[in-house]
């Protein structure tokens, strides 16, 4: 999960404005990858994703995520239930 973190940084490093769907569901959330992440999203490049469409999180790690989402101003990115839910809000 960790290479899959980075391989998606250097993709975001490279398209500037790029809208994501990223699909969690079934990844643990080990320290290692939260530790990644957490470095990962301080990268400069990460301001620049337009719409990040967040699948697979559930319960109190959705929660979690709200939390962060509203303590570090970020309108970027949403948590979907429904794949179709999430395509729908990165193409408006």
């Amino acid at each position: 999960m960790i290479r899959t973190l980075e391989e998606e940084a250097e993709i975001i490093r490279q398209n500037p404005g790029i809208r994501i769907l990223t699909n969690y569901q079934g990844a643990p959330a080990s320290n290692e990858f939260m530790d990644k992440l957490r470095e990962l999203t301080k990268d400069p490049a990460f301001p620049t994703i337009r719409k990040d469409a967040i699948l697979g999180i559930t319960g109190i790690k959705k929660v979690f995520f709200r939390v962060y989402a509203a303590f570090s101003n970020d309108k970027s990115s949403k948590v979907f239930d429904k794949g179709s839910d999430a395509l729908s809000w990165l193409v408006s």
